[in-house]
């Protein structure tokens, strides 16, 4: 198909038994790597879809590195809110 752009996936490399701090500053750098910086802006909107598991659930992003990103966001003037 014509037209179709391949996606950039980013990982981070995590140890088991790391604090959700140290996860958040992981993601933050990977985030700010692939262009984090260019979402935001003075006024613009920027929503953060949050997923918060469900039950015994380990598998869902940490609300730190959500917050991370946010706060990284409002640093750049955006307006941040969650969905």
């Amino acid at each position: 198909m014509a037209g179709n752009k391949k996606s950039d996936v980013w990982m981070i490399p995590l140890r088991g038994g790391e604090t959700a701090e140290v996860v958040a500053e992981k993601a933050l750098a990977v985030a700010e790597a692939a262009g984090l910086g260019k979402l935001g802006g003075k006024g613009r909107l920027v929503g953060i879809l949050q997923h918060v598991g469900e039950g015994r659930n380990k598998g869902h992003i940490p609300p730190q590195v959500t917050g991370a990103i946010a706060r990284r966001l409002k640093e750049h003037r955006s307006l941040v809110f969650l969905t």
